[in-house]
């Protein structure tokens, strides 16, 4: 049997909960004997117009080191929008599944400066940074990068793709590999055994996602399949080479908030995400790093600058524990020709 994949298509990277889609079959020539296995970072530009990623293992990881940090929850997270329910409702319980993957591949640091954790993310090549925030609040940052490598057992050959009249990279593989089936798809299914426990899932995609929609669709396909190869099948692959690498909008976590076990809440006010996905003859590469900064309280700390002229008024309590606010006891406009040191005003 031989498989073409040439047009858009679903890529699942299973243990890691990874889900990536191409959408646009960007890709780009991988030099000859360039192994993806290599710590040099490969030259791709900054977005992929229309390929959407949806990798969630970091942002969970991430929330447990906050959860963590404030010596667990006294309550549970508390949400301000219907993303954040989504999240917690369909992916955090699955929490516990982080385990499987080794500490190598999934890795969190907490901080308390965004300073020591941009250094990080600087350290992984990453290139999204997080915000200062005011020191001595009690407020701290995290950060969490996934990097998980499925290496084929046996490289493929490489070759090319038609799409479109457009000439790209691609692999011919034809070990390990599997035909499946799903009647909630209209498409067949690509398994690829990888080493290490991973498998790469791939499909013809029928309408774009991104986010939570691309996760319910991977898992509805996951849950139905069924194998159609049979053990002596051989399954002949051919799928383009990617190299994928976008910033990921996840603000839809800010203002997400719990009470901590330490006495203060927390509330995320900063979530950034920058995800990577490489695929060659030699396997599949995917990483993702997650920055998200908190703070400590249920009040913000703002900033209020008087750099223009302005007014001013004096008021004082009466002996009732009210104010005189009907009636101002000095009220002025000032401008910059006033503004001095008046040195002591009590003389």
């Amino acid at each position: 049997m031989r498989y073409r994949f040439i047009n858009p298509f679903w890529v699942r990277c299973s243990l890691s909960h990874c889900s990536f889609k191409s959408t646009a079959l960007t890709t780009h020539p991988n030099p000859k004997g360039e192994s993806i296995m290599d710590t040099q970072t490969a030259t791709a530009p900054k977005t992929l117009t229309g390929s959407q990623t949806s990798v969630c293992a970091p942002i969970l990881k991430g929330l447990l080191a906050i959860e963590e940090h404030v010596k667990g929850l006294s309550s549970p997270w508390q949400t301000t929008n219907p993303d954040q329910a989504a999240f917690l409702s369909q992916i955090y319980p699955y929490r516990e599944e982080l385990k499987a993957l080794a500490p190598d591949e999934l890795k969190v640091w907490a901080k308390e400066t965004a300073q020591e954790l941009n250094a990080i993310l600087a350290e992984h090549g990453y290139e999204i940074r997080l915000r200062p925030w005011p020191a001595n609040e009690g407020s701290f940052g995290v950060v969490s990068i996934l990097d998980c490598l499925a290496e084929w057992f046996i490289p493929g050959d490489v070759t090319e793709i038609m799409h479109k009249g457009d000439t790209y990279p691609a692999v011919d593989l034809r070990h390990r590999t599997h035909y499946w089936d799903s009647p909630r798809h209209d498409h067949q299914l690509l398994g690829i055994e990888a080493q290490h426990g991973y498998e790469v899932w791939m499909t013809l995609a029928d309408e774009p996602l991104a986010g939570l929609d691309l996760i319910e669709k991977v898992q509805q396909i996951r849950t139905s399949m069924h194998a159609v190869s049979r053990q002596g099948d051989k399954v002949h692959a051919t799928f383009p080479m990617v190299t994928l690498c976008h910033e990921v909008n996840i603000e839809w976590l800010v203002g997400l908030s719990a009470q901590g076990n330490d006495g203060a809440p927390v509330i995320i006010t900063q979530a950034l995400q920058e995800t990577r996905f490489r695929m060659n003859e030699f396997g599949a590469r995917a990483q993702s790093a997650v920055g998200m900064g908190t703070m400590r309280g249920m009040t913000q700390t703002h900033n209020i600058v008087i750099d223009q002229p302005f007014y001013l008024w004096l008021v004082k309590d009466d002996q009732r524990g009210g104010h005189t606010e009907n009636f101002p006891i000095f009220a002025a406009y000032i401008t910059p020709e006033d503004w001095s040191n008046p040195g002591d005003i009590k003389s």
